[in-house]
Formats: structure tokens, C-alpha cells, sequence
């Protein structure tokens, strides 16, 4: 593996623990099955495979920031990086919302993927517009936090300067921690929720980690996350076992970059193949597996925990299949538009 491609793994893995997290935790009350199986702890905190998804985007920001020329080819690259598997992934949603409408979200409407192609939180463009549109999944909600990570990182690296990123990131995700765990003020806590404030600590950490790779940080940096990432244990009234499930994230993700068992760990080609088309398949898989399986209770006289894992089994790689065949046109149409972009400049 190159010095980096293990977090192409991470991805895979992360991607993993969400979907099994759907799949057998997230939905109860649409599938009685998973009640003997929604309190399993890789089932149970599947959902913290996002925080990885945050890490390895704080951890990538600076070699897109480093690599570009200005403020906007920055939000170009990322544009062009984001928007084509989420339009494919669009189409495809309202397509196989047709096909399979027992959606735990409903059936979507043809503006729903307004949110999703603008990365910009529905509940935003309600109370702008006076709409009542919604997102297609609601797994796009870290796209929009993300989404607006990057615009506040491209503000702040061309415009403030590199060397103050990092400490004006940490100083966003610790305020918002000690913010939260001081304030009952309902407006605080709208805007640190609804812009994901109380996510950049995982941001940061993968950003401080990039810094400590190239000997760029501080026991300043380090001392100031520890007590960030204890105040947002607190805020969040984290208990003892979730707790120890984010130590064990972190403790993942740092010494995967210097322990060559983890590496070698990660090099798993399940891993590596689901971290190609991670992104795809995270924006297209709940919904579908979901209302799948909650048409297979209509088929089956007796849907018994033994056909339910088949079910789940076939809708999972089914998922993959079509993530794999996005991740396709994906890749074809981010080269058209880099190509596009170059030959505009020129």
C-alpha cells in the first residue's frame, strides 16, 4: 500500500459499520427482525463510521488547499469531487423509489434533490424560501456539514493564511463543545447543531494528525484537542461504552499511520473495494435496503430471522452493485468536468 491508501480502507470499513448499522439498528419500527439484533455494539454505534469519514476529510483538506491556486479552484476541486456521483445517486434514488417505495422517509419528490445537489441543509431552504422540500436520504446530512466545512476551510486558509487553520479550527470545535455544555440557549445550540459545529473535532483531529505527519505541530494542538474532545463527550452526555468506541476510532486512525499491523489489517480487499465506492454507496443505500426488506415481509408468508439475513445479505450486495456501477459514470464524468474547467481557464 502507498503512504496514504490505507485511508481508501478506512473508508471501506466506515462504510461498512453504517450500512450494517441501517441495515440491523436504525429501523426497529419497520423491521421487528433487527430487535434482537439492534443492541449489538457493532450494530448499535455503526453510525460513528461517519466520524472516520470526518477524520480522513480533515486529514485530505490540506493536500486539496495546499494543491490549489485560490479560494475558488479549492471549492472547483471539491465541486467537481462531489457533485457527480451525487446527481447519478439522485436519479438513481428516485428511480429505485419506484421500484421499491416502502422508504422509510417516504416517497420522494422530484425538488428533493434540490438539498442534495446544492449540499445545502433542506431545513436551511425551508426557512429561506418557505418551502417544504426534504433531502433524498437522510445520510446526506453529513454532506452538508462537510460541505460547509470546506467553504469555512477555504476562507480561512486563503484568506487568513495556513498557519492559522489549524488553530482557528480548534478554537471552532472546542468553543462549540464548551458552548454546548455551558449554554441552554436554544439559538446556540440551532446554529452549532445545524451547521455541524459539534462535528470539528473529528475534522480537526484528522487535520492535526496531517500536521503532525509532516512535523508541523504543537503539544499546544495536542493538549488543546484532548480537552475539546473531553468536553464533547460531556456535552453530548456520552456514556461509558460510546465513549470508549470514540477512543478506539481515534486510536484507529492515529496509529494506522505508523503501526504496519494495522496497515496490513486494512489492506483487506473487502475494505479497499468498499472504500472505491464508499461515496456512492453511502448516498444511495438506506432507504433502498430498507423499504427491500420491508417488501420481503409482504412476500414472504413467514419472514423468520434466517430469511432475513439472506434478504439483508442480497440487498447489501445489490447496494454495492449499483454503487459500484455509479462509482463508473462517477469517474468518468469528474474527468469531463476537470478537462472542462482546464480548457475554460486556458
Amino acid at each position: 500500500m502507498t503512504r496514504y491508501q490505507h485511508l481508501d480502507a478506512l473508508r471501506g470499513l466506515s462504510i461498512l459499520f453504517v450500512i450494517l448499522y441501517h441495515t440491523y439498528a436504525r429501523w426497529p419500527e419497520h423491521l421487528p427482525a433487527i430487535e434482537v439484533t439492534k443492541e449489538l455494539v457493532f450494530f448499535k454505534y455503526g453510525y460513528l463510521g461517519v466520524n472516520v469519514f470526518f477524520m480522513i476529510s480533515g486529514f485530505v483538506i490540506f493536500l486539496s488547499l495546499d494543491k490549489s491556486k485560490s479560494f475558488i479552484d479549492f471549492l472547483k476541486k471539491r465541486w467537481s469531487r462531489l457533485f457527480p456521483a451525487m446527481i447519478i445517486s439522485s436519479v438513481v434514488i428516485l428511480f429505485l423509489s419506484v421500484i421499491f417505495p416502502m422508504r422509510p422517509h417516504g416517497s420522494p419528490e422530484l425538488l428533493d434533490i434540490i438539498p442534495g445537489i446544492f449540499f445545502i441543509n433542506h431545513n436551511i431552504i425551508n426557512i429561506s424560501f418557505g418551502t417544504e422540500i426534504k433531502s433524498l436520504e437522510g445520510s446526506f446530512w453529513s454532506l452538508y456539514v462537510e460541505v460547509f466545512f470546506y467553504i469555512i476551510t477555504g476562507l480561512l486558509y486563503f484568506f487568513i493564511g495556513r498557519k492559522w487553520l489549524l488553530p482557528c479550527l480548534i478554537f471552532i470545535a472546542l468553543m462549540s463543545s464548551l458552548l454546548i455544555t455551558i449554554s441552554d440557549e436554544l439559538v446556540i445550540h440551532k446554529i452549532v447543531y445545524g451547521f455541524g459545529f459539534n462535528f470539528y473535532f473529528w475534522f480537526c483531529f484528522g487535520c492535526y494528525l496531517y500536521e503532525r505527519i509532516n512535523n508541523r505541530s504543537s503539544r499546544l494542538y495536542t493538549f488543546t484537542l484532548c480537552i475539546t474532545f473531553s468536553l464533547m463527550l460531556i456535552s453530548e452526555s456520552i456514556y461509558l461504552q460510546k465513549g470508549l468506541i470514540l477512543v478506539c476510532l481515534c486510536g484507529l486512525f492515529y496509529f494506522s499511520f505508523y503501526v504496519l499491523t494495522i496497515r496490513k489489517f486494512l489492506s483487506n480487499s473487502l475494505f479497499l473495494y468498499l472504500g472505491m465506492i464508499s461515496y456512492p454507496l453511502y448516498l444511495i443505500h438506506e432507504n433502498t435496503i430498507i423499504a427491500i426488506l420491508r417488501q420481503s415481509y409482504v412476500f414472504f408468508d413467514d419472514f423468520n430471522g434466517f430469511i432475513f439475513t439472506i434478504m439483508s445479505a442480497i440487498s447489501i450486495i445489490f447496494m454495492v452493485l449499483i454503487a459500484r456501477m455509479i462509482e463508473v459514470f462517477e469517474v468518468k464524468a469528474t474527468f469531463w468536468l476537470r478537462n472542462f474547467e482546464e480548457t475554460d481557464e486556458n
